[in-house]
């Protein structure tokens, strides 16, 4: 539905761009700003690598504290090796980077199906249905999530979906009383 709730730093809107197939191809990192209060959510999109790597956030309580996932090729090829990086931004600065394989079946052309599932402290991520890392970390207590590219990076962007709330009573109180529906006296 375009882009006007993306934030870049400094609190502009993104200066991200579309391809003419409809992709939004992510430069430096923009943040839903709907998603930003939340806690414990599942965090879905469609993502293609076009150079090197596909880089989401989540958790992130702003520019500077946030958790970074990357969808990596670790080895290029007809049936290239891919690869998942994570870790911590605190205070603006990188730590505690992991590298691990992802051992999905994987071509150039791709179109990656990610999952995020971001509950309390635990970490759980999933490629083409598969779940390929899982990890616990309690610096971040919450924020919400965003992209963005590197240099020698490029990548694309087809679909986004946060959800929240989705468990059977929390769907239920969502059907109640909606997030982040603003009133002007009282009903909605």
């Amino acid at each position: 539905s375009g882009l006007d709730d993306w934030q870049s730093k400094g609190g502009v809107a993104t200066a991200w761009s579309f391809d003419p197939t409809g992709f939004v191809q992510p430069g430096s990192l923009a943040l839903y700003r709907p998603s930003m209060g939340l806690t414990n959510y599942e965090f879905q999109f469609l993502g293609l690598i076009d150079k090197n790597a596909l880089s989401w956030v989540v958790r992130a309580a702003d520019f500077d504290n946030y958790y970074v996932v990357k969808l990596v090729v670790v080895k290029p090829g007809p049936m290239p090796t891919m690869g998942i990086t994570r870790y911590a931004v605190v205070d603006g600065k990188a730590q505690d980077r992991v590298d691990t394989v992802a051992r999905i079946n994987a071509r150039p052309d791709t179109l990656y199906q990610v999952s995020m599932n971001v509950n309390e402290d635990t970490f759980l991520l999933t490629l083409q249905g598969i779940v390929v890392d899982s990890w616990v970390d309690t610096r971040l207590k919450n924020g919400g999530v965003g992209f963005f590219t590197t240099r020698g990076e490029a990548s694309r962007v087809r679909w986004v979906q946060v959800t929240h709330q989705y468990d059977m009573l929390g769907r239920l109180c969502a059907f109640l009383a909606p997030y982040n529906i603003s009133t002007t006296n009282g009903s909605w």
